[in-house]
């Protein structure tokens, strides 16, 4: 997507140049509009590549921040608001309707001290290794949070969730990360399609 905005760009360039040079004749050297609109080329390519300035939206012309990166159906977004990096993947529902719906590409079980789903929150700690802390988001059936770096080598937690429910399934010894629930600049569920603009 990010190579037909700057291609457009250079087209839309190369067509303007012309004018700017006419302009720039008539003043004073005939280089300097060639250079000017150079300059300007790779500061909006340079722009356009560090994610500035081109954000994703969803259905509901939502916007989700600036968009980073897409990789098949991933998109990489880093919320200028909340200053979280977002990663969001666009798949078939799971309910069987074949319609497309947005997801957490980090939708990680959370692990509960308490008893039904209860009490302090944590993720498995290899699920979140390596990822920025206190700036990236994870999210489960629409509930989203963030990555601390408080790391529990033995937790023992009583209950789960994941997208089905909540279980009661508690297990020690756990390798975890602790996670804080954080509410986004924007509503769930994010809706397809998404639009980059």
């Amino acid at each position: 997507m990010r190579k037909y905005i700057i291609g457009a760009f250079i087209a839309s360039t190369l067509l303007l140049a012309p004018a700017a040079l006419a302009a720039q004749q008539s003043s004073g050297n005939p280089f300097d509009a060639v250079w000017s609109a150079i300059n300007s080329l790779k500061a909006e390519v340079s722009k356009i590549k560090s994610g500035s300035g081109v954000h994703l939206y969803d259905g509901n012309g939502q916007d989700l921040g600036e968009l980073i990166t897409i990789t098949g159906n991933n998109y990489l977004v880093y919320n200028t608001e909340s200053k979280t990096l977002i990663d969001l993947t666009a798949r078939f529902a799971s309910d069987g309707s074949n319609n497309t719906q947005v997801f957490f590409t980090y939708n990680n079980n959370i692990l509960y001290l308490g008893e039904n789903c209860t009490g302090e929150t944590y993720t498995f700690r290899d699920s979140v290794e390596g990822y920025p802390i206190n700036s990236t988001i994870i999210g489960m059936n629409n509930t989203t949070y963030k990555i601390t770096n408080v790391k529990e080598p033995n937790l023992t937690y009583k209950s789960f969730a994941d997208e089905s429910g909540c279980y009661n399934n508690g297990e020690a010894g756990t390798r975890a990360t602790k996670v804080q629930e954080y509410t986004l600049p924007f509503s769930l569920p994010i809706t397809w399609p998404l639009i980059v603009k």
